[in-house]
């Protein structure tokens, strides 16, 4: 199911903190965008 492949990529981007990492790098929280992208043959679904 495309919905539970984007919420294991969103569950990926928090347990690996990515968002941690840009912000000591300099980045604003302001600046970054979580997305988990999912696709099954031609059906993408972003979230």
């Amino acid at each position: 199911m495309l919905e539970d492949t984007v919420a294991n990529a969103y569950a990926q981007i928090e347990e690996r903190c990515y968002e941690t990492e840009l912000i000591s790098e300099g980045f604003s929280q302001a600046q970054i965008r979580k997305y988990g992208f999912a696709f099954k043959g031609k059906e993408c679904l972003i979230g």
